[in-house]
């Protein structure tokens, strides 16, 4: 690791490490002291260290999936084995806190979400298997990373109000190109200060329940000032919504509105990076854990080892262009835009005027029947 020169380094070891019992004094010192020479390395290299704690064990999803397969369980008894975990990682954040480090509770947020969410749904599991969490589990898991070490927050909050009968920025510096008819419409520039979260389709549960578009990248535009009334909102042109004036006063959300430009640019740049993990960055781990395994065989079979080191460098390295080349398309198109925002009262249709129906048209009167020719009145006579 250290031949990489990092600059941060995470930890998160644990979940194997109490070896799945209740608590034992032996075990959490034979991990203790492997967490503490690891510590000891990372200080050399003098980066940023964030420790995280070890992840939650369901005892309720373990119960579950022994049942259908006794098999799982390998001989383990598991009792008390969450609150082994919860021990371990009180005990890394004490050091952690010794050593100057960052600190992540990844136990806390998947244990308290899990419990809040069996209120409603008994059968509730972010840890399907009871070890290792699904996708939504880790979801919140890197929502839990980035918002602890204080790398989430509001990317946009700015706007214009009313003072004096002119319509003023709110931000000067920030919003600027401010004009229109106070109280009744205006138009500004913005520019954001990154784009928001977009939503995960591999893990709605996860996005819903840490509520990551609102709380992580929030996206609010302000106009006060406005006369009672609905109004529209155009960002570059398009319609993203309608709020009225006092919804307006306090903010308009549109980090998570399909017709944002932000939100379209961001669902773009997670497309690219989904790319990349799913044809580089994926291929690659595995082609490392390969390259572990032939390690730990290299006494038994020196020749196929030196063989593989030839096909793993070459590997390594064809994957490694791969993920840099989407690594450089998507800093491409990863910078905020400068956004045009335009508020105007909203055009209600008129009511289609719709023409009477047509009064049907009257009988027409009955012919009289023709006269008898002339003759033959005569012989009537």
């Amino acid at each position: 690791m250290a031949a990489f020169k990092p600059t941060v380094a995470t930890i998160l070891l644990g979940m194997n490490d109490g070896s799945y019992k209740d608590f034992d004094k032996a075990t959490f010192d034979t991990y203790a002291k492997g967490m503490t020479e690891l510590m000891n390395r990372l200080d050399a290299i003098k980066c940023r260290v964030i420790v995280m704690s070890p992840t939650m064990f369901d005892h309720q999803a373990w119960d579950v999936r022994i049942k259908e397969k006794p098999d799982y369980a390998k001989g383990r008894i598991v009792d008390n084995y969450n609150a082994v975990l919860a021990y371990y990682g009180k005990w890394l954040q004490e050091t952690a806190w010794k050593r100057g480090y960052q600190f992540v509770d990844l136990f806390g947020p998947l244990n308290t979400l899990t419990v809040d969410q069996r209120r409603t749904d008994p059968n509730f599991t972010l840890i399907a298997d009871a070890i290792h969490p699904g996708n939504d589990g880790q979801f919140v898991m890197a929502y839990s990373l980035l918002k602890q070490t204080g790398e989430t927050g509001g990317i946009l909050g700015a706007g214009v109000k009313v003072v004096n009968g002119q319509w003023k920025t709110l931000n000067p510096g920030v919003v600027t190109e401010v004009k229109g008819n106070p109280g009744r419409s205006v138009s500004y520039t913005v520019k954001p200060r990154a784009l928001p979260w977009t939503p995960y389709a591999d893990a709605p549960i996860g996005a819903r329940l840490t509520k990551a578009g609102h709380t992580a990248s929030q996206e609010s535009l302000v106009v006060s000032g406005l006369i009672n009334g609905r109004y529209d909102l155009l960002v570059n042109g398009k319609m993203v919504g309608t709020w009225d004036e006092r919804q307006f006063a306090v903010h308009a959300e549109i980090q998570e509105d399909p017709d944002s430009p932000t939100y379209q640019q961001s669902m773009q740049v997670a497309a690219l990076n989904k790319k990349r993990n799913d044809e580089a960055v994926r291929p690659l781990r595995n082609l490392w854990g390969k390259q572990k395994g032939m390690f730990n065989k290299r006494e038994a079979d020196p020749a196929a080892y030196e063989t593989w080191q030839v096909e793993f460098k070459a590997k390594r390295a064809e994957l490694d262009a791969l993920a840099a080349k989407y690594e450089e398309e998507i800093y491409k198109i990863n910078k905020p835009p400068v956004l045009k925002v335009d508020v105007h009262p909203t055009v209600v249709p008129a009511p289609a005027v719709t023409a009477p129906p047509a009064k049907p048209a009257a009988k027409p009167a009955p012919s009289p029947a023709p006269a008898a020719p002339a003759a033959e009145q005569k012989k009537a006579a």
